[in-house]
């Protein structure tokens, strides 16, 4: 009888420590407050969420279209400059025809002379 009653004070105090353990735990008091300010932060972290995904979208839009617009500027140069060198090039096709032309009139004119001094 000694065993089952020290037995049974055992078992009490090994469970009324266990209790304290877990009484020293506060407990969470429910209040509709705390559940419905819980509510207002999620949704305003899913606010926060969607505005910074948003941010994010348009600053990609943005970094597309200066590309695009750096690309077309790049193009408009390029033909600008292709066109710049194509006239040069029909100029100076111009003055060495010109000069071709200057030579053979010279050219023409010292050979109507030679054959006047030839007669």
């Amino acid at each position: 009888m000694k065993k089952v009653l020290s037995v049974l004070v055992a078992t009490l105090v090994t469970a009324s420590f266990s209790g304290a353990l877990f009484a020293a735990e506060p407990a969470k008091d429910y209040s509709p407050a705390s559940d419905l300010l819980q509510k207002e932060q999620a949704v305003k972290d899913t606010a926060s969420k969607k505005r910074d995904a948003a941010k994010d979208k348009l600053m990609k839009k943005e970094a597309a279209i200066k590309e695009k617009k750096k690309l077309q500027e790049e193009k408009a140069l390029a033909a600008k400059k292709k066109k710049q060198e194509k006239l040069d090039a029909m100029k100076k096709k111009k003055e060495q025809t010109a000069n071709e032309m200057k030579n053979v009139k010279e050219q023409g004119s010292k050979d109507l002379k030679d054959l006047k001094d030839l007669k």
